[in-house]
């Protein structure tokens, strides 16, 4: 039977400690990009509840929710596939995350759909 060397054993052991470094960097990557589509997400909420609070919008308040309605379903979308794409770091958030995207996805898509066909379809 023939022994491994020491150098050998030790540059093993490195390697596993740097990859899991390396995991531990992907996922607080992934995190931080979670945390930023749940930042945008509530910020186009708060365009949208306020619009709906307006008695009588101008026109550009209008056109900033027509837009905000084409951000708010492409940063659901957005946060969906980080999701999909990375099945490995699910035991990092919630299990409700993603059903509850995909729930304010349907209704985000029926808003957007209202869109169709206008000047401010989303085009994407």
């Amino acid at each position: 039977m023939k022994l491994i060397p020491i150098y050998l054993l030790i540059f093993i052991g490195m390697s596993n400690a740097y990859a899991d470094d390396l995991e531990n960097i992907k996922a607080a990557n992934f995190m931080k990009k979670l945390e930023a589509y749940s930042a945008t997400h509530s910020s186009n909420q708060d365009i949208l509840l306020k619009f709906a609070q307006l008695k009588n919008p101008t026109e550009s308040q209008t056109s900033m929710y027509f837009l905000t309605i084409c951000n708010y379903k492409r940063n659901l979308e957005r946060a969906e596939k980080l999701i999909d794409d990375n099945p490995e770091y699910a035991q990092y958030i919630d299990g409700a995350i993603l059903p509850s995207i995909q729930d304010q996805l349907d209704y985000a898509r029926h808003l957007a759909k209202v869109l169709d066909n206008s000047e401010f379809e989303c085009d994407y």
